[in-house]
């Protein structure tokens, strides 16, 4: 068996990960600059698809690093939702479907991480993002790019997000259900 190499927290793939955050700040400071808003939203669309090719092209794939990218996501998000919601750019019912599977999967989350901590030994479960997970973020992203870019009918987008987010939370609850059951406990 070999030992387990110890990857750095700071490495190419995380800070691509970390990136995102002052990104969202930048997305803000020149907001109401569609151009500029749009320029640095793609940068950070950018960095959440390099983060992955860096980490496996480079061998720093880990379980902090598959942790970090969707915790930045899920920041970079927030922020400018945050934002847009404050400055009433979205509303109540907008910002609400947005984190529809997020609240969801954090719920899922904490119910695991408690009702596993009493058998930390069997509780090794697999936390990695999923293709559905993945296609929320993107039109997630879309969405985002359509409001910073002051887009006509962007509108629409919003019902591709609730349709992509119910295959996510379905998808996220038979991988959870089936790695319990695996580890015999459920």
């Amino acid at each position: 068996m070999h030992p387990r190499r110890r990857i750095p927290f700071f490495n190419p793939a995380n800070i691509l990960s970390l990136l995102r955050i002052p990104l969202a700040f930048a997305v803000i400071a020149v907001y109401p600059s569609p151009f500029w808003a749009a320029v640095f939203l793609s940068l950070a669309a950018l960095s959440d698809w390099l983060d992955g090719v860096v980490a496996r092209r480079m061998k720093l794939e880990n379980p902090v690093g598959a942790m970090i990218d969707p915790i930045c996501d899920k920041i970079f998000v927030a922020i400018l939702l945050i934002f847009f919601y404050l400055t009433n750019i979205i509303d109540t019912t907008f910002l609400v479907i947005f984190f529809l599977r997020d609240i969801y999967l954090l719920a899922g989350f904490l119910v695991l991480g408690f009702a596993l901590s009493f058998d930390y030994r069997r509780s090794r479960l697999e936390y990695k993002a999923r293709v559905p997970g993945k296609v929320v973020t993107i039109v997630q992203f879309c969405i985002l790019f359509a409001v910073v870019a002051q887009l006509p009918y962007s509108w629409w987008l919003m019902y591709v997000l609730v349709g992509a987010s119910v295959v996510a939370i379905i998808d996220y609850t038979r991988h959870a259900v089936k790695q319990l059951r695996k580890k015999k406990l459920l």
